[in-house]
């Protein structure tokens, strides 16, 4: 068995490392940060052997996979930041800022109601008590959750 690992080692990192992305991608839709950082170093270390950078042998692929792992996190730790639940008004989000509608119970600080705003759930608070069937606007958009104020 070491033999054939030992033989095949490039295509073996390079299609482990391609089906460890397709799971990431299309199962799991990249929820899992670090399936891609392994996948991703897996196919680079393959490439690596495969131009003869490095010998084909079981511990220089281990340390090069984990220089690549480390340099595949660091690298793409800022994009996957930027894949968080918070949604960013620049992208075309925000066009729910500054929609306004009346309150239909009263919110307290600290706590959230849920209402149904166009066609979705929200969770709503605020940073003031706001009164039953006040108007307010939205300030915040985040996913799931609407942070309003109170019309002036």
């Amino acid at each position: 068995m070491w033999s054939y690992i030992n033989q095949n080692l490039v295509q073996l990192l390079v299609v482990g490392g391609l089906l460890i992305l397709v799971i990431e991608i299309i199962i799991l839709g990249l929820a899992t940060f670090i399936l891609s950082v392994i996948g991703t170093s897996a196919i680079l270390t393959g490439l690596v052997i495969a131009m003869g950078l490095i010998p084909a042998e079981l511990s220089y692929t281990t340390v090069t996979f984990f220089v690549t792992c480390c340099m595949v996190w660091f690298i793409s730790k800022p994009l996957f930041h930027y894949m968080k639940n918070e949604f960013n008004p620049v992208n075309g989000n925000k066009e729910l800022i500054g929609h306004r509608f009346t309150l239909p119970e009263d919110l307290t600080i600290g706590q959230s109601i849920t209402l149904h705003y166009l066609g979705t759930d929200w969770q709503v608070s605020a940073r003031e008590a706001i009164f039953l069937g006040l108007e307010v606007e939205i300030i915040k958009v985040m996913a799931g959750k609407l942070t309003v104020r109170k019309v002036q």
